[in-house]
């Protein structure tokens, strides 16, 4: 038996994007990690993503729709960002433990995902500015009565006006690590 029999695996690009609060999450909760990184080779001013393309004709057989990221838990094959940060929530007891904190994780991740997929206009556009991106990301913040205890939590990072610890109550939940991608 190796090391890594039992671990969790999460298989990203070799950049921290989505994979990094996946693996963190896996790390927070003391299991055990398997770090499969694809790596984007540049020749000729050409990239080559052989390394992911052909490992994902072989992970298709186990879930017709893979990509990266994904994670896999014994026999459980799971693809598509949102459902890895689910099923890891639930599976290392990083998500809510009530309906109501549930629905919050589930509000949150999305709205975090909205946020990242809009950055990422800013990371891969050429002619964007800092201050282009700087300006989004206040806006983005300022979402009006209805995001404000998200927008008093997030500014601290910590205790807040009505006695939370953390962003979704008094538990850390995977929100706190995915807020940071």
């Amino acid at each position: 038996m190796s090391n890594f029999d039992d671990a969790i695996t999460v298989g990203y690009w070799t950049i921290r994007g989505l994979g990094a609060p996946l693996r963190q999450m896996v790390l927070f909760s003391g299991r055990k990690l398997n770090n499969v990184m694809y790596d984007l080779t540049e020749t000729d001013g050409k990239f080559d993503a052989n390394c992911w393309f052909s490992k994902k004709v072989e992970l298709k057989e186990k879930n017709a729709l893979i990509n990266l990221p994904y994670v896999i838990d014994g026999d459980l094959l799971i693809t598509q960002s949102n459902a890895c940060f689910s099923y890891l929530g639930r599976k290392l007891n990083l998500w809510g433990n009530n309906e109501e904190e549930i629905i919050r994780c589930e509000e949150l991740l999305c709205e975090l995902m909205d946020i990242r997929n809009n950055m990422i206009k800013y990371a891969y556009t050429p002619n964007s500015t800092t201050e282009s991106a700087e300006a989004y990301l206040q806006g983005a913040f300022k979402l009006g009565d209805r995001c404000a205890p998200f927008n008093q939590k997030m500014a601290g990072f910590g205790a807040s006006p009505d006695g939370t610890k953390w962003v979704n109550g008094q538990k850390y939940n995977f929100n706190e690590l995915c807020g940071i991608f």
